[in-house]
């Protein structure tokens, strides 16, 4: 709803986000199980193509992980409908690329048959290359692995 930034000396000091509290489950749940739904496809297929409408208006989210996007049933619309928290990083533009999209579902943190069931409602509903849509999911899962590897063999 809004922000407030805070500046010493001409340098930023500190943020304040102000949002609308929403009591919804968020997609970290959804795809870990712990909340009920009405039907798990449908709950799927409405988060493509609600992603899909950022992508087409030139917004890509820098954060898209599970946590940061809440979810609930719209009984009068027969839909699910979703909510952003957690904006900070956002990148508005041209409508992004492939390897854009499937860099940002692999932030979901979810397992990968479920990231797989997203690329594939992706590509079918763009009329992208699934095959490229998955080389794009898996390169970056493995740069995502490797970079938690690495962190940990200097921890």
């Amino acid at each position: 709803m809004a922000y407030v930034e805070v500046y010493k000396g001409g340098l930023f000091s500190s943020g304040y986000y102000i949002a609308e509290f929403v009591p919804y489950s968020t997609m970290r749940d959804a795809f870990s199980g712990l909340a009920p739904e009405r039907d798990d496809v449908c709950l799927k297929k409405d988060f493509v193509n609600f992603a899909l409408s950022l992508h087409a208006k030139g917004v890509l989210m820098l954060d898209f992980n599970s946590g940061n996007i809440f979810y609930h049933y719209d009984a009068v619309s027969g839909e699910y409908r979703f909510a952003l928290t957690d904006i900070n990083r956002m990148r508005f533009g041209k409508r992004p690329s492939v390897f854009a999209v499937m860099r940002s579902f692999e932030q979901f943190g979810v397992q990968a048959d479920a990231l797989y069931k997203l690329a594939v409602y992706y590509s079918s509903y763009t009329g992208r290359d699934l095959e490229l849509s998955m080389f794009a999911f898996l390169y970056y899962r493995l740069c995502s692995r490797t970079e938690r590897f690495l962190k940990g063999l200097i921890k």
